[in-house]
């Protein structure tokens, strides 16, 4: 099996270390034989799944820097430092956090702020938009970390 470069500080526990994957014949009694497996690194928890592993693209970091980029308003990207590995993830972490704040506050007065406005079904939508939006931006929060150190260690290397 190929080894791979496991980068320092991410979470890795969510790795099937075995390679349990469909044989062949399309059977799942068993780890598939080393010089079967998946030659693919590890998904540290948190990864973006439309991202590319550093291991697997060598164009990882641009797609990474783009994907950081869009957590960000986009007059940012005029400023050169935000292009900085340690500054994007810093103002995409920050920017992000806040949006949580944000969205958390609104979803606590949304059903008496809207009552007077809307149907009970409408309000009802609107707290399900929040919860939606919750739950991508605490994913978010999430890859950023660990794609953020992915890209900080692939600049010390």
């Amino acid at each position: 099996m190929e080894r791979v470069r496991l980068l320092q500080g991410l979470d890795y526990s969510g790795v099937d270390h075995e390679h349990l994957t469909a044989n062949p014949d399309g059977s799942t009694a068993g780890p598939m034989p080393a010089d079967r497996a998946p030659r693919l690194s590890p998904r540290p928890t948190g990864w973006p799944a439309e991202m590319p592993l550093p291991d697997d693209d060598p164009g990882w970091a641009g797609q990474a820097t783009a994907w950081l980029l869009e957590c960000i308003p986009p007059d940012f990207r005029a400023h050169a430092v935000v292009h900085d590995p340690s500054v994007l993830t810093w103002m995409a972490a920050g920017h992000v956090q806040h949006a949580l704040v944000a969205l958390r506050a609104g979803y606590r007065t949304a059903a008496v702020d809207l009552k007077p406005h809307l149907p009970p079904h409408a309000i009802a939508d609107a707290l399900e938009a929040y919860r939606v939006e919750g739950r991508r931006l605490t994913e978010a929060a999430a890859a950023i970390k660990v794609v953020g150190a992915a890209l900080r260690a692939h600049g010390r290397s």
